[in-house]
């Protein structure tokens, strides 16, 4: 009787141990779905919290962008208009514009000065107009090193 009474007693603990091995592993199990669960309404929020700050961020910027673009645009447009006009401003152009011929890319007028007048004495002149703080592209800045470096040739092509 002892002898099953120690039996009883070893198998009472070993499900006592079973018992507390489940529990724990249960508790475990229920930690890590409640604190992705967590984790997941925390993230949810977050991103609610975002959206809404952009939103109110493009509501408040949007006339800033609006307006910047559309001075870009308005000083692209007076760019364009300068370039075309420049020949007939007699302050500012020192040619004759009829001598001079608008091209637009990638330099902006060929001047053949002298044509009108002393055609056997031409001199060219490659202009770029640039208003306000503009500056030559890098297409145009080669152009004028090419000028400079004197690498101009004269071709003529028969068809």
């Amino acid at each position: 009787m002892e002898l099953t009474l120690a039996q009883h007693k070893n198998t009472l603990i070993d499900l006592e141990l079973q018992v507390h091995q489940l529990a724990a592993q249960k508790f475990e199990e229920y930690k890590t779905t409640l604190l992705q669960t967590e984790q997941d309404r925390i993230h949810s929020e977050q991103k609610v919290v975002a959206e809404a700050y952009f939103e109110q961020w493009k509501m408040e910027y949007e006339m800033v962008i609006r307006q910047d673009a559309i001075k870009k645009s308005q000083a692209v447009t007076i760019g364009k208009v300068t370039e075309h006009m420049v020949p007939y401003f007699s302050g500012v152009f020192p040619y004759n514009p009829k001598e001079a011929r608008f091209i637009g890319s990638p330099i902006d007028l060929i001047v053949f000065d002298g044509m009108e007048t002393t055609p056997e004495n031409i001199s060219i002149h490659f202009i770029e107009v640039k208003t306000a703080t503009s500056t030559l592209s890098p297409k145009q800045r080669a152009i004028k090193y090419a000028i400079l470096n004197k690498r101009v040739e004269w071709k003529e092509l028969r068809v």
